[in-house]
């Protein structure tokens, strides 16, 4: 994250979660995704149409010099910085009340 946090820019694969933080860091983003993985080719077409980075075919030279959409850039880095909270707060609090002596029916035990 550190290399991330310090660069102009990411050019690497369409891994969710680096295109992401590179995103939330407000990085230029270029990315090829790795061949035979349909779900970095989807990563890859959505950040390009929503304006986020660019999907490399031929000139990383082009694609760096584009833009990325800083309003919407604006508008998600909060939501990433606070999703893995609120997803943490949401799972101990489902815990909490499944675990509680007033649940209905006890959790499972996994051994």
């Amino acid at each position: 994250m550190q290399d991330l946090a310090t660069c102009d820019a990411y050019v690497g694969t369409a891994g969710f979660q680096t295109i992401c933080e590179a995103f939330y860091l407000g990085k230029k983003i270029v990315v090829r995704p790795i061949a035979g993985q349909y779900e970095q080719r989807w990563n890859a077409a959505q950040l390009e149409m929503h304006g986020m980075g660019r999907w490399l075919r031929e000139d990383l030279e082009e694609d760096l010099s584009t833009p990325c959409n800083r309003a919407l850039q604006r508008k998600l880095a909060p939501w990433y910085r606070d999703g893995a909270r609120i997803c943490y707060d949401r799972i101990l609090g489902c815990a909490t009340e499944a675990c509680s002596p007033s649940a209905a029916h006890p959790p499972d035990v996994i051994s």
